[in-house]
């Protein structure tokens, strides 16, 4: 009597890869690292970059919106339409001018994303040798970094404590 051989069929048991995958998002997920200690900054000046001497140093100009979506230039108030009327012949003397821009904590999303396309509007002629047009040198500072300036210097240094623009 001759028996026959059950042929088996070769498989991979995947019943607990969806166990596995679960278990390494998680791992992933829990020992990620999320830092935010520092705001956003858009442009690095070049280290050989040098201002020209004719052109004096000013201060930076501030932007800032406030908790009733006010748009406050140099603590002046003014709207969206009107940052780059401002920043033009501010920009012509001293391209690298810094430009700050600050949000209070309750401030409406819909004032920083004005204030924000306002400034993509900026463009300044690159100098000779290079090409297109340059950006302005605009940051964002972070909550965490406005607080560490205001125990540094003792006081609110963008004037956020005003509540509105004079």
């Amino acid at each position: 009597m001759k028996l026959e051989a059950k042929k088996m069929e070769a498989e991979i048991p995947t019943c607990s890869m969806a166990d596995i995958a679960f278990l390494l998002i998680t791992f992933f997920m829990v020992t990620a690292v999320f830092s935010q200690n520092r705001g956003m900054d858009f442009t690095i000046p070049a280290e050989a970059e040098q201002p020209d001497s004719n052109a004096q140093s000013e201060e930076a100009v501030h932007i800032r919106v406030t908790e009733a979506g006010q748009i406050c230039l140099d603590g002046k108030a003014a709207a969206a339409e009107q940052i780059l009327d401002y920043l033009k012949p501010k920009l012509e003397r001293w391209p690298n001018k810094p430009i700050i821009v600050t949000t209070e904590p309750l401030a409406p999303y819909e004032g920083f994303i004005s204030v924000y396309d306002e400034l993509r509007l900026v463009d300044l002629p690159v100098k000779e040798g290079g090409l297109g047009l340059a950006r302005p040198n605009i940051s964002i500072p972070s909550l965490q970094e406005i607080e560490q300036l205001k125990r540094l210097f003792g006081e609110d240094i963008f004037g956020a404590e005003a509540g509105g623009c004079s």
